[in-house]
C-alpha cells in the first residue's frame, strides 16, 4: 500500500511538471495519457480511503 501511495505522489509530480512546469516537456498525447493515469489514481485513493 505504501509503495502504491509513493507511486501516486510521483505521478502527481510528473503531471504537475508537465502541465505547469517546463513547456513542451510532454506532447498533448502524453498529457492526455497522464491525465487518465491521475484520474485513475484518484479513484484508487478514493476507493482505499472511502
Amino acid at each position: 500500500m505504501e509503495g502504491d501511495l509513493d507511486n501516486v505522489i510521483e505521478l502527481f509530480k510528473i503531471f504537475n511538471d508537465g502541465t505547469h512546469g517546463s513547456a513542451d516537456k510532454f506532447s498533448v498525447r502524453q498529457l492526455v495519457a497522464l491525465r487518465a493515469l491521475v484520474q485513475s489514481a484518484i479513484r484508487f485513493l478514493h476507493a482505499v480511503i472511502g
